[in-house]
Protein backbone atom coordinates (compact mmCIF):
# COMPACT_ATOMS: atom_id res chain seq x y z
CA UNK A 1 0.00 0.00 0.00
CA UNK A 2 1.25 3.49 -0.84
CA UNK A 3 -0.01 6.32 1.30
CA UNK A 4 0.75 10.01 1.84
CA UNK A 5 3.58 10.83 4.22
CA UNK A 6 2.31 12.52 7.40
CA UNK A 7 4.62 14.92 9.27
CA UNK A 8 4.46 12.82 12.45
CA UNK A 9 7.21 11.29 14.55
CA UNK A 10 6.24 7.86 13.20
CA UNK A 11 6.57 8.83 9.53
CA UNK A 12 9.75 10.89 9.99
CA UNK A 13 11.34 7.98 11.87
CA UNK A 14 10.14 5.50 9.25
CA UNK A 15 11.48 7.58 6.34
CA UNK A 16 14.87 7.92 8.03
CA UNK A 17 15.04 4.21 8.88
CA UNK A 18 14.34 3.34 5.22
CA UNK A 19 16.92 5.87 4.04
CA UNK A 20 19.56 4.59 6.47
CA UNK A 21 18.96 0.97 5.41
CA UNK A 22 19.14 1.93 1.72
CA UNK A 23 22.11 4.28 2.04
CA UNK A 24 23.96 3.41 5.29
CA UNK A 25 26.93 5.54 4.31
CA UNK A 26 24.70 8.65 4.32
CA UNK A 27 22.84 8.49 7.66
CA UNK A 28 19.96 10.84 8.37
CA UNK A 29 17.87 11.84 11.34
CA UNK A 30 14.22 12.72 11.76
CA UNK A 31 15.25 16.02 13.36
CA UNK A 32 17.36 16.94 10.35
CA UNK A 33 14.42 16.16 8.06
CA UNK A 34 12.04 18.25 10.20
CA UNK A 35 14.42 21.22 10.19
CA UNK A 36 14.82 21.07 6.41
CA UNK A 37 11.03 20.94 6.07
CA UNK A 38 10.66 23.99 8.28
CA UNK A 39 13.06 25.95 6.06
CA UNK A 40 11.51 25.04 2.72
CA UNK A 41 10.20 28.21 1.06
CA UNK A 42 6.41 28.17 0.58
CA UNK A 43 6.63 28.31 -3.25
CA UNK A 44 8.64 25.08 -3.35
CA UNK A 45 6.19 22.28 -3.98
CA UNK A 46 6.82 18.95 -2.24
CA UNK A 47 4.91 15.68 -2.07
CA UNK A 48 5.95 12.57 -0.11
CA UNK A 49 4.75 9.00 0.05
CA UNK A 50 5.35 5.93 2.19
CA UNK A 51 5.01 2.38 0.90
CA UNK A 52 3.94 -0.23 3.43
CA UNK A 53 3.86 -4.02 3.41
CA UNK A 54 1.64 -5.52 6.12
CA UNK A 55 1.66 -2.17 7.93
CA UNK A 56 5.47 -1.92 7.91
CA UNK A 57 6.99 1.10 6.12
CA UNK A 58 9.39 -0.29 3.49
CA UNK A 59 9.65 2.50 0.90
CA UNK A 60 9.77 6.26 0.88
CA UNK A 61 9.44 8.71 -1.98
CA UNK A 62 9.62 12.47 -2.27
CA UNK A 63 9.14 14.81 -5.21
CA UNK A 64 9.41 18.57 -5.35
CA UNK A 65 10.81 21.61 -7.03
CA UNK A 66 14.52 22.16 -6.56
CA UNK A 67 15.27 24.86 -4.00
CA UNK A 68 18.63 25.52 -5.66
CA UNK A 69 17.21 26.21 -9.15
CA UNK A 70 13.48 26.78 -8.92
CA UNK A 71 11.34 26.14 -11.96
CA UNK A 72 7.65 25.41 -11.27
CA UNK A 73 7.59 22.73 -13.98
CA UNK A 74 10.80 20.92 -13.07
CA UNK A 75 10.85 18.35 -10.29
CA UNK A 76 13.45 16.30 -8.53
CA UNK A 77 12.48 13.09 -6.81
CA UNK A 78 14.06 10.46 -4.61
CA UNK A 79 12.80 6.94 -4.03
CA UNK A 80 14.26 4.63 -1.43
CA UNK A 81 13.24 1.05 -0.75
CA UNK A 82 14.47 -1.02 2.17
CA UNK A 83 16.96 -3.57 0.76
CA UNK A 84 14.89 -6.49 2.10
CA UNK A 85 11.93 -5.39 -0.05
CA UNK A 86 13.56 -4.57 -3.37
CA UNK A 87 12.67 -6.21 -6.70
CA UNK A 88 8.97 -6.33 -5.81
CA UNK A 89 7.83 -3.29 -7.80
CA UNK A 90 7.70 -0.99 -4.75
CA UNK A 91 10.20 1.51 -6.15
CA UNK A 92 8.50 1.56 -9.53
CA UNK A 93 5.09 2.10 -7.88
CA UNK A 94 6.51 5.00 -5.87
CA UNK A 95 8.05 6.56 -8.99
CA UNK A 96 4.72 6.34 -10.83
CA UNK A 97 2.73 7.70 -7.88
CA UNK A 98 5.13 10.62 -7.41
CA UNK A 99 4.94 11.51 -11.10
CA UNK A 100 1.14 11.41 -10.91
CA UNK A 101 1.21 13.71 -7.86
CA UNK A 102 2.76 16.54 -9.89
CA UNK A 103 1.10 15.83 -13.25
CA UNK A 104 -1.12 18.90 -12.85
CA UNK A 105 2.03 21.08 -13.15
CA UNK A 106 2.67 19.60 -16.61
CA UNK A 107 6.32 18.92 -15.78
CA UNK A 108 8.98 19.56 -18.39
CA UNK A 109 11.58 17.58 -16.41
CA UNK A 110 11.51 14.85 -13.79
CA UNK A 111 15.01 14.32 -12.37
CA UNK A 112 16.44 11.80 -9.97
CA UNK A 113 19.74 10.15 -9.15
CA UNK A 114 21.18 6.80 -8.31
CA UNK A 115 24.58 5.20 -8.28
CA UNK A 116 26.14 2.88 -10.82
CA UNK A 117 26.38 0.17 -8.14
CA UNK A 118 22.55 0.06 -8.07
CA UNK A 119 21.80 -1.96 -11.24
CA UNK A 120 18.14 -2.58 -10.37
CA UNK A 121 17.50 1.16 -9.98
CA UNK A 122 19.36 1.91 -13.21
CA UNK A 123 17.32 -0.70 -15.09
CA UNK A 124 14.01 0.55 -13.68
CA UNK A 125 14.84 4.14 -14.68
CA UNK A 126 15.97 3.06 -18.16
CA UNK A 127 12.67 1.21 -18.67
CA UNK A 128 10.87 4.48 -17.94
CA UNK A 129 12.94 6.38 -20.51
CA UNK A 130 15.37 8.11 -18.17
CA UNK A 131 18.82 8.84 -19.54
CA UNK A 132 21.99 9.82 -17.76
CA UNK A 133 22.81 13.51 -18.05
CA UNK A 134 25.40 13.87 -15.31
CA UNK A 135 27.89 11.69 -13.50
CA UNK A 136 29.57 12.52 -10.23
CA UNK A 137 32.37 10.87 -8.33
CA UNK A 138 32.75 10.65 -4.61
CA UNK A 139 36.06 10.81 -2.82
CA UNK A 140 36.57 9.71 0.75
CA UNK A 141 39.55 10.27 2.96
CA UNK A 142 40.35 7.72 5.63
CA UNK A 143 41.41 9.84 8.57
CA UNK A 144 42.98 7.07 10.64
CA UNK A 145 46.71 7.55 10.25
CA UNK A 146 46.33 10.82 8.31
CA UNK A 147 49.34 13.12 8.83
CA UNK A 148 47.90 16.64 8.86
CA UNK A 149 51.41 18.11 9.11
CA UNK A 150 51.98 17.14 5.46
CA UNK A 151 49.49 19.85 4.44
CA UNK A 152 51.35 22.66 6.15
CA UNK A 153 49.29 25.66 7.23
CA UNK A 154 46.29 25.05 4.95
CA UNK A 155 44.01 26.98 7.32
CA UNK A 156 45.86 30.25 6.74
CA UNK A 157 44.46 31.12 3.28
CA UNK A 158 40.71 30.93 4.10
CA UNK A 159 41.33 32.58 7.46
CA UNK A 160 43.12 35.46 5.74
CA UNK A 161 39.85 36.12 3.85
CA UNK A 162 37.83 36.35 7.07
CA UNK A 163 36.48 32.80 6.94
CA UNK A 164 36.35 30.50 9.91
CA UNK A 165 36.61 26.73 9.60
CA UNK A 166 34.54 24.73 12.06
CA UNK A 167 32.45 21.61 12.19
CA UNK A 168 28.68 21.55 12.43
CA UNK A 169 28.61 20.19 15.98
CA UNK A 170 30.69 23.16 17.17
CA UNK A 171 28.44 25.60 15.34
CA UNK A 172 25.39 24.05 17.04
CA UNK A 173 27.04 24.45 20.45
CA UNK A 174 28.03 28.06 19.81
CA UNK A 175 24.75 29.26 18.32
CA UNK A 176 21.08 28.56 18.43
CA UNK A 177 20.72 25.12 16.81
CA UNK A 178 17.99 26.30 14.44
CA UNK A 179 20.23 29.16 13.28
CA UNK A 180 23.09 26.70 12.76
CA UNK A 181 20.81 24.55 10.58
CA UNK A 182 19.74 27.66 8.66
CA UNK A 183 23.39 28.57 7.96
CA UNK A 184 24.12 25.04 6.75
CA UNK A 185 21.02 25.10 4.55
CA UNK A 186 21.96 28.50 3.08
CA UNK A 187 25.51 27.34 2.42
CA UNK A 188 24.32 24.25 0.55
Amino acid sequence: MIRPFAPTDHDYDAACAIHDAAWPEYPSTAEEMRVRDSMRPPHIRQHRLLAEVDGRPVGFGSIGNAVWSFDPRQFHYDVEVHPDFRRRGIGAALVDALAAAVADAEPTHLKTWTREDQPDALAMLARRGYVENMRAWESRLTLAGFDRARLGDVDAKPLSHGLRLTDFATLCREEDEEEAHRKLYDME
